[in-house]
């Protein structure tokens, strides 16, 4: 038989149970009938008879290799079954694709945990590789070429700049990882894998004074707030979040994660924070809808406590009053709907969007997220230090801070005075 046949019996036998299961007969212990099968074949062909060398002991048989100068290489072991095992996962390797890979990578990190981070790489999988025949070559057979190649190619239909590459890279750099961690391959390409800055599409982000709100836009925008908030019966607690978020600049995921216990004399405690994550059956599958869960902020910068001026407490024992008005004294969380549940962050971004789009603010973007800008803009306006605003904002990366900083000369016991002035 010849080594294409060997290949062929090879896929007929176990190709199946990798497709269906997401794992071959080879996770097994014991050696199954198909591998049996499989031996028996692979020792009877010209060129794959195994010997026992007498003065080591150990066995010895030639497989075929097509980049060694005899197309052959030499697997050796110190049992006879340990010489089976070898030749299987020889050839296992050789019908092992980039998808198998991939999904075993999954299955190891995520272990079937639902989490936001692993539904953004699964969102960045069926957009940049499902499709692709790309992901179905065996994963020994890629070249440096091919991977650039490819990136190259999604670069060109879908205009990406470098921050969104990273979504491709961030799942090629794992799977080449583990196939050479695994000797499904002999080396690691992505290693040497690097795109020339000039190869990106310019980034089309809104510069920061395009994504806040003007002096005249925000001062309509509390007007109108804090007279509804005054006057008018409420049904829902989402005018109470659009105000507080203005004098907080808290990130909508912190925001709606909010309870009463983290209100501490002048200052908010920040330590959680909403994520959003797919729905999935018990095998990990991913179904429609999304669920919202209270989780630990993202990173330890997040952790934090904000100052709360007079006008933020002023919101705030409005809160709680409306609350008991509707029998929800036992309340834990902060922002509610009418039947005492905690609303999320997708509600508060909707509602904003259309008073935005009510007040005709000529300013911002009609997006949540540009009332956290303008609070950071008018700290840095006047004057705060660039590192209590990046303490106060939960940045991790002070080049994040440095868009809104104007000039350094603050201390941490300012702070609060700089935010009675907003």
């Amino acid at each position: 038989m010849t080594n294409s046949e060997l290949i062929l019996l090879y896929q007929k036998l176990f190709n199946h149970d990798i497709l269906k299961t997401g794992k071959s007969s080879l996770d097994y212990k014991i050696m199954t009938l198909k591998e049996r099968e499989f031996l028996i074949e692979f020792y009877n062909s010209t060129g794959h008879h195994f010997w026992k060398n007498k003065t080591s002991g150990k066995y010895h048989v030639y497989v075929y290799a097509e980049d060694r100068p005899k197309k052959r290489k030499l697997i050796s072991a110190i049992s006879k079954h340990n010489l089976d095992q070898a030749v299987l996962n020889y050839y296992h390797a050789t019908e092992i694709t980039f998808e198998y890979v991939y999904y075993e990578h999954l299955q190891i990190k995520y272990s079937n945990r639902s989490t936001g981070t692993r539904d953004r790489e699964e969102c960045a999988w069926e957009k940049y590789f499902a499709e692709s025949d790309f992901i179905q070559h065996p994963i020994s057979s890629y070249t440096l070429g091919d991977i650039e190649d490819f990136v190259f190619e999604q670069m060109s239909v879908y205009k990406l700049d470098s921050k969104k590459v990273q979504k491709i890279t961030s799942i090629l750099y794992p799977v080449f990882h583990r196939a050479y961690a695994k000797e499904y391959r002999k080396d690691n390409p992505m290693l040497s894998f690097q795109i020339p800055r000039y190869f990106f599409t310019p980034s089309t982000e809104k510069r920061v004074k395009d994504a806040v709100l003007s002096d005249k836009d925000f001062n309509i925008l509390e007007s109108y707030l804090l007279d509804s908030l005054e006057t008018e019966n409420q049904k829902y607690s989402t005018l109470f979040a659009i105000y507080l978020d203005m004098l907080t600049g808290l990130r909508a995921g912190e925001l709606v994660a909010l309870k009463w216990t983290d209100i501490e004399d002048n200052y908010l405690h920040i330590a959680r924070a909403e994520q959003k994550t797919r729905k999935r059956d018990e095998n990990g599958k991913l179904l429609k809808g999304s669920n919202f869960i209270i989780a630990n902020t993202k990173t330890k910068n997040s952790v934090r406590d904000i100052p709360l001026n007079e006008r933020a407490k002023k919101i705030l024992k409005l809160l709680r009053q409306w609350q008991l008005n509707l029998g929800f004294e036992d309340s834990e969380y902060l922002f509610i709907n009418e039947s005492g549940e905690r609303l999320n962050a997708p509600i508060i971004e909707q509602r904003y969007r259309r008073l935005w789009k009510k007040l005709k603010l000529s300013s911002g973007t009609g997006g949540i997220h540009e009332l956290r800008r303008t609070f950071a803009t008018k700290l840095a306006l006047q004057g705060i230090s660039i590192y209590i605003l990046q303490k106060l904002m939960g940045h991790a990366d002070i080049q994040t801070t440095q868009k809104y900083y104007i000039r350094v000369d603050a201390d941490i016991e300012n702070s609060l005075s700089f935010v009675e002035n907003i």
